[in-house]
């Protein structure tokens, strides 16, 4: 508790006087390395961080099934860069998904501004051909009779 209101103070001096001394080398020696590292984080090491969480609440049940725990990290490692594939495949095709939204919005609101709301051509119809009538029940083909003839 005393650590977390030691970091409350901290947070508070840097927004109540970013321009003193004190605020200046609070933010050299705490908070520059410290978003240093989380700038050096990446998606794979937060989806493997994740998915060790699981793995060590399962720890015991794991061991006794897959055996050692180094080889269920390295299981686990291959796993996590599966699961960022997957993701970053998700967010490409969303991101194709919503760029054409959008350019079929703005397109919209540009017709609708512009009042030059056409309206969308009507296909063509197409003119149905007549079929000859079916002579399934017709034994005699009447048109084999006159190319015998």
């Amino acid at each position: 508790m005393i650590i977390s209101l030691l970091l409350a103070g901290l947070i508070i001096l840097q927004w109540g006087r970013p321009k003193a001394g004190i605020s200046h080398i609070v933010d050299q020696a705490i908070w520059r390395p410290i978003a240093k590292r989380l700038m050096a984080v990446e998606r794979r090491h937060l989806l493997f961080a994740l998915l060790m969480i699981a793995v060590l609440l399962f720890a015991g049940e794991l061991l006794a099934m897959g055996g050692p725990l180094d080889a269920g990290l390295i299981v686990l490692w291959d796993v996590s860069t599966y699961v960022d594939i997957l993701l970053v495949s998700a967010m490409v095709g969303l991101s194709a998904r919503i760029k054409v939204g959008w350019q079929m919005a703005r397109r919209g609101i540009q017709q609708v501004v512009s009042g030059n709301r056409r309206l969308p051509r009507a296909r063509a119809r197409r003119l149905k051909r007549e079929r000859p009538a079916s002579n399934a029940n017709d034994d005699d083909r009447h048109d084999m009779i006159r190319l015998a003839a």
